[in-house]
């Protein structure tokens, strides 16, 4: 037994020395160490630099030592096992506090659900009473840091938390010491904003007590670095994580694993979709567009085509319907999900259909030469450069540009990390390809939704940030509707209000305000309701909205009153401002949900997605309600100062 206590000793001080001698190395360098050979010194080192700003994050969040210290090796776990995906390694501080972040989040609404179901009894740890308010202004700053850009957090985290002189943190992101110096400053500026939403008065030394003060008891031990290294390492193996990692940590990086799955399929969905000549940007408007589109397209059915034998040409020989052998974009491959039930169609009359399940785009193509082809799946306009070839009839394969129209036709059939190039190797479809297993459809479906649920996410934070910019101008929220001037009778919704906004201020000036939203005049805009009142996957009516305020008594939308952010004394963060209605109402009518005055009832809200709604809160954050919200906490949420705890 002396003697493998020896060994372990003597294993301990082997490690330490191996880290010591990587402390210069940069990030980049240390990650490239542990993703050829699964370096566990190189790795050492990372949880020793940036150890104790994720485990500030943690404790921020949670006020809890072992939650925060699962937190602390779960996020480690997570980037020994997605360290090859991280883009930016230069910022790996960045990448770390966001992950930290989220499942800081995670940690903190199981340990709620845990201490709903307890007897409430008095932490321990708490902090004195004349330290809560830096408690909670850690915990503002973590949220207000997980929020900004990746460029302007990592300026940040740099100079504040690591320390490091601007030329420094200039060479550790790759940029000039000029551009440095902008981001900073930007950084600063979105950060001292946000704060002085919530009611604090930014300033330099804010910002430094902040973050000495988040850092300051986030000292790591050395056996504490020295096992969750070796945790990681051997989770990112596929061995497990049961040495020197807890459960609930392992718990919780495969949980948030999975949410990166699951948003990398989306954001492989969105590039590849939604390529214009395979080329142009992957809007998330433009999505749903894509998703929602139920125009028919006179292909009521695949085309199944085997060709005959002998000599054909090209021309004909494209004709018809491919499925997905492979799909490769930048150097990734497109998942399985997508290239099961994806399909390419030809058609003699110069049509490109691209499908996916019961959705499909149609754009057009055109033969320009021997292997060379000109296409685009969105519009038989600014048709983009590819090349192809035919492997027998029924093998196709098709290299472009996802860059634009404008771009050099490829020259060979590769689709490499940084070509900005997509690959399509295409077999022609048959019968019964389009069979799903349950697993399948199942993944389909996840992805679906989540793509909707992003979608409405960004909706809602465009929403919120019009609200934003409505008071700093008006020095108020809009009221839940535009009344007449007598101040009796509404006539326009907020929706129609935040118009100027939402970049739709040409529409807004050809509203009639003075008469309402039914009147001759106004009722023929109805139907130019702008995508952003579009909610993804609900049933599509035109001039319909499912995005809604919560009015009555007690709300932020009482009759013509316009509230300040001042009035909303439970905080920003903990009341709600729009949400996503059970039930649609035209975006012009001054219609939205109404507070129940029984206090066991509550808004129609959601039932558009599987496990709850998202809503947009008074900071301009958006947050996913689930379904089995107590009503009590709902309505804490909706009251902007009734004094409620509402976490």
């Amino acid at each position: 037994m002396e003697q493998t206590q020896g060994a372990m000793v003597l294993r301990h001080i082997r490690q330490l020395v191996a880290s010591q001698s990587h402390g210069q190395q940069s990030d980049l360098q240390l990650l490239q160490r542990f993703i050829a050979d699964r370096e566990e010194a190189a790795f050492t080192t990372l949880v020793r630099r940036h150890g104790p700003m994720v485990l500030g994050v943690s404790r921020g969040v949670l006020h809890h030592q072992q939650d925060a210290e699962d937190v602390f090796q779960a996020t480690f776990l997570v980037l020994a096992r997605k360290a090859d995906t991280i883009r930016k390694h230069e910022a790996v501080s960045s990448w770390l506090h966001g992950v930290a972040y989220r499942l800081a989040l995670k940690a903190k609404t199981r340990t709620d659900r845990r201490r709903r179901r307890e007897e409430p009894t008095r932490d321990a740890e708490a902090s004195p009473a004349d330290d809560l308010t830096m408690r909670e202004l850690r915990t503002i700053l973590h949220e207000e840091l997980h929020r900004l850009p990746e460029k302007y957090r990592a300026s940040l985290l740099l100079c504040y938390w690591e320390g490091k002189t601007r030329d420094e943190a200039a060479e550790r992101l790759g940029v000039t010491a000029g551009a440095f110096k902008k981001y900073l400053a930007r950084a600063r500026e979105l950060l001292g904003s946000r704060l002085a939403r919530r009611g604090l008065a930014p300033s330099a030394a804010l910002f430094a007590t902040l973050f000495a003060e988040s850092g300051a008891h986030a000292a790591i031990s050395s056996v504490t670095t020295l096992s969750t290294a070796r945790a990681a390492v051997a989770f990112a193996m596929g061995n497990g994580a049961s040495t020197g990692a807890s459960g609930a940590a392992a718990v919780l990086a495969e949980g948030v694993l999975r949410t990166m799955t699951i948003t990398k399929y989306v954001k492989l969905l969105l590039s590849l979709l939604l390529v214009s000549g395979l080329g142009a940007g992957a809007s998330l408007a433009t999505y749903a567009a894509f998703t929602e589109q139920q125009t028919e397209l006179g292909i009521a059915a695949p085309i199944f085509q085997h060709a005959p034998p002998g000599e054909r040409s090209d021309k004909d020989r494209i004709v018809g319907t491919w499925r997905f052998a492979k799909a490769v974009a930048n150097g990734q491959d497109l998942p399985v999900e997508f290239t099961t039930v994806a399909r390419m169609t030809f058609t003699k009359d110069g049509k490109l259909v691209m499908k996916v399940l019961d959705q499909a785009k149609e754009g057009a193509y055109k033969l320009v030469g021997a292997g060379k082809i000109d296409m685009s799946p969105n519009s038989d306009k600014d048709l983009g450069p590819a090349i192809f070839k035919f492997d027998g009839d029924d093998r196709l394969t098709v290299c472009a540009s996802n860059q634009g129209t404008n771009k050099p036709r490829p020259t060979e059939f590769a689709a490499e990390k940084g070509s900005g190039l997509v690959l399509f190797v295409l077999q022609r479809a048959k019968p019964g390809d389009d069979k799903l297993t349950p697993e399948q459809k199942g993944a389909i479906d996840k992805v679906r939704e989540a793509a909707n649920r992003a979608i409405s996410v960004n909706n809602l934070k465009q929403i919120g940030l019009a609200f934003h910019n409505y008071h700093d101008q008006g020095k108020a929220f809009p009221a839940h509707a535009i009344y007449s001037k007598d101040g009796k009778t509404p006539l326009l919704s907020w929706r129609v209000a935040i118009l100027p906004y939402i970049e739709q201020d040409g529409l807004y000036k050809q509203f009639k305000l003075d008469e309402p939203w039914d009147s001759d005049h106004n009722k023929k805009l109805i139907a130019r309701m702008p995508a952003i009142y579009e909610l993804p996957g609900a049933k599509k009516e035109p001039g319909m909205t499912y995005y809604q305020v919560i009015t009555g008594d007690g709300t932020l939308f009482v009759g013509t009153k316009q509230m300040t952010l001042a009035d909303i004394t439970d905080g920003t963060s903990n009341t709600l401002l729009a949400t996503e209605g059970k039930v649609p109402v035209t975006w012009t009518r001054p219609d939205d949900l109404q507070m129940p005055k029984d206090k066991d009832k509550v808004p129609a809200i959601g039932g558009h997605f599987q496990n709850g709604t998202n809503v947009l809160m008074c900071d301009g954050a958006v947050r996913f309600v689930p379904r089995t919200i107590a009503p009590a906490k709902l309505r804490a949420l909706i009251t902007p100062s009734g004094g409620e705890v509402a976490d």
